[in-house]
């Protein structure tokens, strides 16, 4: 009896602190939909997804919040506060007609930013099959197909794909590899392989176990610093937003604008913005370097083969990079800014290297390079005074009639 009198009154105790706790939560988390500069970054960590996602797009307005992380990998997924990704996304969180993947899916395409461009797809649909679904995702590279792929296969409930094209990005899709295997090295945690933002990537280290000191550690910080923290990123984005004004006032008078060596004169009114990735890695295609990328596409080969069969048809198709692109232009030759012959032979060594890894595993290499490059002698293929290194509209359609022609589909 004296148990039972001593019980209850701890019980209420404990349950009355508890949903006072509970609602101040929620009203620190609701409160951030109105006021998102209220609360530190560290703090909004803690919040619901929603929440975070209303922070970062109005107050820190990061790409980040943008992407989601699901057996390893990052993907679009649309929401009620992204206008850009609600409209643009399926409901598996990839750039296609939003009802497409309800249907017999022809022709399945596999690869990076060049891939997941809506420009990519439509080229597809249109010259190919109306009915080609892109599971392509900006940042990633031959590391990250089988996770894709095999979310893709689990996710997708009707008749499997007659064909599979894995695009192969010349640009950076060894570096992209390279750097998710680095991440993980790092971290020990698969979650952390972060999108790239700009020109360098943020590794977060997601610690699923976190003890009460752990927690008055991280609140003690979050308090000191909150004052300098928001004072930061106040400057930042200010500094960002002019920087970006300046951009946007060379981009409308490009005469003035120097060029530097990731861009290319094409003609008067266009100036085009070559990869900077590509002078990232030292391409020597090492047997290690063979190795890995090897070992990656056979896992993705074996995850088409594991779901749908020996019946499906495997392409791997080569994306020259920008500076490949225009080789055989002759103002990229002439220019005195970029270095040609270093160029070319990285390009043909770099063709050597996958269609030697394709050849091992028995998978059909396609390289629409030769073709593209002709166009690109008199024809820009590549977006004209924008930051931005990917092909323009018609740049992807000439790829896809290419390797439409190629594999003679």
């Amino acid at each position: 009896m004296f148990l039972k009198n001593r019980i209850i009154p701890i019980s209420k105790i404990i349950i009355s602190n508890f949903l006072i706790f509970f609602l101040l939560v929620l009203l620190i988390d609701n409160l951030l939909f109105f006021l998102p500069d209220l609360f530190p970054k560290k703090l909004v960590r803690y919040l619901s997804k929603e929440t975070q996602i209303k922070y970062y797009n109005r107050s820190l307005k990061s790409s980040h919040i943008h992407m989601i992380y699901e057996d390893f990998i990052y993907y679009y997924r649309p929401n009620i506060y992204i206008e850009e990704h609600n409209t643009s996304s399926d409901s598996l969180g990839y750039k296609n007609p939003k009802n497409l993947i309800n249907k017999n899916i022809n022709t399945l395409i596999v690869g990076d930013s060049y891939t997941e461009s809506p420009e990519m797809g439509n080229s597809f649909r249109k010259l190919i099959n109306s009915n080609t679904y892109s599971v392509g995702m900006g940042g990633q590279g031959v590391f990250h197909w089988k996770y894709h792929l095999k979310r893709f296969y689990k996710n997708y409930k009707m008749k499997y794909p007659k064909i599979v094209i894995l695009n192969y990005y010349e640009g950076n899709d060894i570096q992209d590899s390279l750097r998710a295997v680095e991440v993980i090295k790092q971290t020990k945690n698969t979650n952390s392989i972060y999108y790239p933002v700009s020109s360098y990537y943020d590794i977060e280290k997601n610690e699923n176990e976190r003890g009460w000191f752990k927690e008055i550690d991280i609140l003690y910080k979050v308090l000191i610093k909150e004052i300098v923290i928001k004072n930061f990123y106040f400057l930042k984005h200010q500094f960002k937003d002019f920087i970006k004004q300046i951009v946007k006032f060379e981009n409308k008078n490009p005469q003035i604008s120097k060029l530097n060596q990731f861009q290319f004169k094409f003609n008067e009114n266009c100036v085009i913005t070559l990869d900077r990735e590509t002078h990232k890695y030292d391409q020597k295609f090492s047997q290690k370097d063979y190795n890995f990328i090897k070992s990656e596409i056979l896992k993705t080969k074996q995850i088409i083969n594991q779901y749908s069969g020996t019946d499906t048809k495997i392409y791997l198709s080569f994306i020259p990079s920008g500076q490949s692109t225009y080789i055989n232009n002759e103002k990229f030759n002439m220019d005195k800014n970029y270095k040609y012959k270093k160029y070319f032979i990285n390009h043909i060594n770099h063709v050597k290297f996958i269609k030697s890894i394709t050849k091992d595993l028995k998978i059909v290499f396609i390289n629409p390079s030769k073709k593209i490059q002709k166009i690109a002698r008199t024809e820009p293929l590549h977006k004209c005074n924008k930051n931005d290194s990917h092909f323009n509209e018609y740049g992807y359609l000439q790829y896809v009639k290419a390797l439409k022609e190629l594999i003679k589909l």
